[in-house]
């Protein structure tokens, strides 16, 4: 692993979770999948633990589909630990949607997402959660089946 420095160790930290919410406001599971590690652990809002990549790739796949999606995050806190090895990001989302009759909702929450910096220096993601700050809204199902994103 190359050598230790925390302020930049904290501002790759910081890239890579730019660069994973970039994918997520442009819908692309694959992009936004690269950033787990292989045996990562996703929990998301209302539904049961998403273990490994290709999982977590097929969950993205999901939430992607689901009619009127967008997602708008902001970072609130992040840091690295003393060694360099872990660190995490969290932050605020607001996710619109379409309910199931068709009308436009919001989704407001939070997240936290748990990095471990790679034998080649890169962070991946090892656990990320999020959850809303009220009861999920009923939105309208995803349109993914065959695992092809529909264009928004």
């Amino acid at each position: 692993m190359p050598a230790f420095d925390s302020v930049q160790a904290l501002a790759a930290l910081r890239t890579a979770d730019a660069m994973v919410q970039e994918a997520i406001v442009s819908r692309d599971a694959e992009r936004a999948t690269s950033f787990y590690a292989e045996n990562a652990v996703m929990m998301p809002v209302a539904e049961s633990s998403v273990e490994g990549r290709a999982a977590i790739l097929a969950e993205w796949r999901h939430v992607f589909g689901i009619p009127g999606f967008a997602n708008r995050a902001r970072l609130v806190a992040s840091e690295v630990s003393t060694a360099g090895d872990f660190g995490y990001t969290r932050g605020t989302y607001e996710s619109p949607m379409l309910s199931t009759d068709g009308q436009s909702l919001l989704e407001r929450g939070k997240w936290v997402s748990i990095w471990k910096r790679q034998s080649d220096g890169h962070w991946r993601i090892i656990v990320d959660i999020f959850n809303t700050d009220t009861p999920p809204p009923v939105h309208a199902p995803s349109v993914v089946k065959s695992g092809r994103i529909p264009a928004p």
